[in-house]
């Protein structure tokens, strides 16, 4: 693109529009043809001939996926004049990007903020003279600005004028008994600056020519050491000289109308802009020829497609068999090379048994891709609804994934060893869609600290969450699940480099059904694998899976039942008697609990079975309880958790002991936590036998959700317990 200014000087950090409209610009939802890929048009990035792997800072505008038009803003380190003795400036533009374009992200602020106080490009879905613009009505103040406009300054906006014969106001910042500016058009159309040093105007400006009414203008105003200048169209209108030409710090900048309700605009606004640096003419003759008609700024070359950059299309046909490997089974005939783009064509099973690096993979509608190897895509990959990807054998099978990734079908990655891993070096990583994946294990292992990966699609963890470099944001949609013989955690944390940020669901496996004399339905001693942030926990999640009666019935939360026994305890040491002495009922369900401190609860099995209330709970005999899950929610801890524990030391039976629980979602050992004036026993409840389980066994394990019995020795009224993540069972 070639500027075709006339200036004969260059401009420097000059902010250009550039606006592209042409088919390979529409956005049809197909993300493997060479065009935008994005339904927003943020998959672009421009950079500097002279420097073609340096992104230059832009900000996108507006962008039409249906007409294919794309306007945006690129800062050109150097524009060159068409008679400058330079050569002319140019710019690459890349579309169909990996590494998405943030409007609102820093290096699109960039490209104001040396220039400019406020820039707003007013894109409230009206037309404007850039893309969309602000529609003024004539009877109200339609938009208001923050940020200082100061004493001096230069102000720039297109203004389109729906009616003439009346003050109508542009922009101000005039505030009463303060001062500020007003910018406005009067009866006959001429623009008019006034300054105001106090409540009344001290001075006043007024162009030699009037706006057209219906027709767009560029206008700009500039104020500096005792002079003030006005612009239309890039042309000097009014300028005026004087020590008088002062005005006060003025306020909240007002577009539309004044500070007073009076003086209402009848048209349109577009790019409003206060600036602190004094932008000379030449600036904004440029600014005007190239916002009027960007199309006449800029000359376009033709389209270049690297092979590199364009990956090779090869769509999965299956003529033969369901071998990745067979060539006749590919639309081109021949076996995809690494990094392109691959199609499994509807209705179609694909089997793949050498590890491949793809560019970005589509699974269309009822089709299915099965795993015998490594797979690992750089860009992108789709499943339409009814696909599926699956692993083809047990083992370590990885599934690699770069980019973005939206599943709308089934991912079923479950037999132990086989893993999703988030890496790459791009800021953010979307996983999106209706469909679900299931997982034995996800790993988190992205370039740099601050690289994110989002769920906003369903995830299920069959085994293991491994975090070692990157911001992991669940929004709610991760599930740590649970059963008879596998249940997920969250891998020991070894580094600061990592975080996971949101809500989680934690299953925890309640296990029933004992065989005689045991019986199902009895004491559990449990504790939350979650926390709120204050590092507390609640107890609802049990009345999901569970009844849960109490002291009060329904009227402090409890499920009803004839007699409100209390099903769920606290302890506390402090009470005389022996250990069982020291319970105390929780008095409703609003109560919370300490994250490390432990609870005992009265199973009566799953509450959602059929007849469950009257076989559990009214009509004895009653039922031997059954297995079940329970779901808590909310955020996993992570790091240290140090836990104050006291002994009365009354010389009683109960002296000492503290109920605490484990704080983490994974499994611990005894003998890893940190322990002062702490007896060597864990006493661990039992519920097939009934009985306290008590072992000094340093690798003895206390799974997640479950609550434990320690001591403090005797001639000591405290200790204090540590947990840290070395506590936990080593998965890898």
């Amino acid at each position: 693109m070639l500027p075709s200014g006339k200036e004969n000087s260059g401009l420097l950090s000059f902010p250009v529009l550039i606006s592209l409209e042409g088919p390979e610009f529409k956005f049809d939802g197909d993300n493997f043809d060479p065009k935008i890929s994005n339904a927003n048009g943020l998959d672009i990035a421009v950079a500097d001939a002279a420097d073609p792997v340096t992104p230059l800072n832009i900000q996108l505008d507006h962008y039409d996926p249906v007409a294919g038009k794309l306007t945006c803003w690129v800062q050109m380190p150097f524009l060159a004049s068409r008679e400058s003795i330079t050569a002319p400036s140019a710019v690459y533009f890349y579309y169909g990007a990996s590494l998405l374009h943030d409007p609102d992200g820093s290096a699109a602020q960039e490209l104001w903020r040396a220039d400019y106080r406020t820039i707003t490009h007013l894109n409230e879905g009206n037309e404007g003279k850039i893309g969309q613009g602000l529609l003024l009505s004539g009877n109200s103040t339609e938009k208001r600005l923050s940020g200082d406009t100061g004493t001096e300054f230069f102000l720039s906006v297109w203004v389109l004028a729906a009616r003439a014969g009346l003050d109508q106001m542009i922009m101000t910042n005039e505030s009463a008994g303060k001062g500020g500016y007003r910018l406005k058009l009067n009866v006959s159309g001429n623009l008019v600056l006034e300054g105001f040093y106090g409540s009344s105007p001290s001075w006043s400006l007024t162009s030699s020519a009037a706006l057209s009414s219906g027709v767009w203008h560029y206008v700009a105003a500039k104020i500096i050491n005792g002079e003030a200048r006005l612009y239309i169209d890039g042309v000097t209108v009014a300028s005026k000289s004087s020590v008088n030409i002062r005005l006060g710090i003025g306020g909240q900048v007002f577009l539309g109308g004044t500070k007073e309700g009076t003086l209402y605009l009848s048209g349109r606004l577009d790019e409003v802009r206060v600036g602190k640096t004094m932008q000379t003419l030449e600036w904004i003759k440029t600014e005007y020829e190239n916002q009027n008609n960007p199309a006449g700024f800029y000359n376009i070359g033709s389209t270049e497609f690297s092979p590199l950059i364009i990956p090779s299309i090869f769509t999965f046909i299956g003529v033969k068999n369901n071998l990745w490997e067979e060539p006749v089974n590919w639309d081109k005939g021949r076996i995809p090379s690494d990094h392109s783009n691959i199609r499994i064509k509807e209705g179609k099973t694909a089997e793949l048994r050498s590890n491949v690096v793809l560019n970005k993979l589509l699974l269309e509608k009822n089709s299915a891709l099965y795993l015998y190897a490594g797979l690992e895509l750089e860009h992108y990959a789709e499943l339409q609804i009814n696909s599926g990807l699956f692993s083809g054998t047990a083992g370590d099978i990885a599934f690699r994934l770069k980019g973005n990734l939206e599943n709308n079908g089934e991912i079923s990655l479950v037999a132990r060893g086989n893993k999703m891993v988030f890496s790459g070096g791009s800021p953010m990583i979307r996983i999106s869609g209706t469909g679900k994946t299931n997982t034995s294990m996800l790993e988190l292992d992205r370039l740099f600290v601050t690289d994110e990966v989002s769920l906003e699609g369903s995830f299920y963890i069959l085994d293991l969450v491994a975090l070692i470099r990157g911001r992991l944001y669940t929004n709610g949609q991760l599930t740590l699940l649970s059963s008879a013989d596998r249940t997920a955690a969250l891998a020991p944390l070894r580094t600061s480099e990592a975080e996971i940020l949101g809500d989680v669901q934690v299953q925890c496996f309640v296990a029933g059904g004992f065989p005689a004399p045991s019986n199902g339905r009895g004491w559990r001693l449990l504790s939350s694998p979650v926390c709120t942030s204050s590092l507390q926990y609640g107890f609802y999640a049990l009345k999901n899976s569970a009844f849960i009666t109490g002291p009060g019935g329904t009227l402090n939360g409890f499920d009803p039942s004839p007699n409100n026994a209390a099903t769920l305890y606290s302890h506390d040491q402090r009470l005389p008697g022996a250990l069982a002495q020291k319970y105390l009922p929780i008095p409703n369900m609003q109560a919370l609990l300490p994250l490390g401190k432990g609870f005992f609860m009265f199973s009566r099995g799953d509450r959602t079975v059929p007849d469950a209330y009257s076989h559990q709970i009214q009509n004895p005999p009653f039922s031997n309880a059954s297995s079940y899950v329970v779901t808590y929610t909310g955020r996993l801890f992570t790091g240290r958790l140090a836990l104050a524990v006291y002994n009365e030391d009354r010389g009683q039976e109960g002296d000492g002991f503290n109920l605490l629980g484990n704080p983490y979602a994974a499994a611990i050992r005894w003998g890893r936590i940190y322990k002062e004036n702490i007896g060597p026993y864990v006493w661990l409840y039992d519920p097939l036998n009934g009985a306290y389980k008590v072992s000094d066994d340093p690798d003895e394990v206390i799974p997640a959700g479950v609550g434990f019995f320690i001591r403090v020795l005797h001639g000591f009224k405290s200790g204090i317990i540590v947990f840290d993540e070395d506590c936990k069972v080593n998965y890898r």
